[in-house]
C-alpha cells in the first residue's frame, strides 16, 4: 500500500488502505490515470489473482484520510464491480458507474490487457515492463546483455505493441469520459 500511496500521491484524495485480509480501498481525485494505478497493482502481484472494483460516484460522507471513515456510491459502485468480476470469474479492473457505454469500455480495455499481461512470459514481462516505463530497446539489450535484435524479436512476440496501442485507448476513453463529466 505505501508504494501505490507514494506512486500516487497526487491522484490520492483518501489514501490506499488495507481493509480486510486482501481487500483494499483507497479514493482517487482523477480517474484518468487508473490504468497506471491497475498496471502497478497486477505487475507487483504477478501471481495472485487480482480483482480491483473501480467505482465512479458520490460520497455522502467528508473526505478522510482513511477509507474506512468514508462512505457513498462511488463505493457502492466498486463493491458491485468486485461482486460482478467474482460472479463472471474475472481478473482485472471492473467498472461500475461511469455510464452503461462507458462501463463496457473500460471493462472491455481491462480485461483485455489482463489477459494479454497474464499469457506473457517472465522474460516477455520484464522487457514489456521496461518498454513501458520508457527505456529503449538498444538500452534494455544493454541492461540484459543481449543482442538489440533480440530484444526486438522478444517485443514482437509479447505483442508490445499492440498492449502499448489498447492501454493508450483505455487512457483516451477515461480523458474523454473525464471532459464529458466536466461539461
Amino acid at each position: 500500500m505505501s508504494s501505490l500511496n507514494t506512486k500516487f500521491k497526487k491522484l490520492i484524495l483518501s489514501k490506499f488502505t488495507i481493509t480486510a485480509g486482501d481487500a483494499f480501498e483507497g479514493v482517487l481525485n482523477d480517474f484518468t490515470s487508473v490504468t497506471d494505478v491497475i498496471w502497478l497493482i497486477e505487475t507487483t502481484f504477478v501471481d495472485a489473482p487480482i480483482r480491483l472494483g473501480i467505482g465512479l460516484g458520490s460520497l455522502s460522507t467528508e473526505v478522510s484520510k482513511s477509507p474506512l471513515e468514508m462512505d457513498g456510491q462511488a463505493f457502492h459502485k466498486a463493491r458491485e464491480a468486485i461482486e460482478e468480476a467474482l460472479r463472471l470469474g474475472v481478473l482485472g479492473g471492473m467498472f461500475r458507474g461511469f455510464g452503461e457505454d462507458d462501463d463496457l469500455i473500460f471493462n472491455g480495455f481491462s480485461r483485455l490487457l489482463q489477459y494479454h499481461w497474464s499469457r506473457l512470459t517472465d522474460r516477455q514481462r520484464d522487457i514489456l515492463t521496461r518498454l513501458r516505463g520508457g527505456s529503449t530497446q538498444l538500452q534494455i539489450a544493454t541492461q540484459l546483455k543481449v543482442s538489440a535484435s533480440a530484444i526486438s524479436q522478444a517485443s514482437r512476440q509479447s505483442g508490445w505493441q499492440a498492449f502499448s496501442e489498447a492501454e493508450e485507448g483505455f487512457r483516451a476513453a477515461l480523458r474523454a469520459r473525464a471532459r464529458r463529466k466536466s461539461k
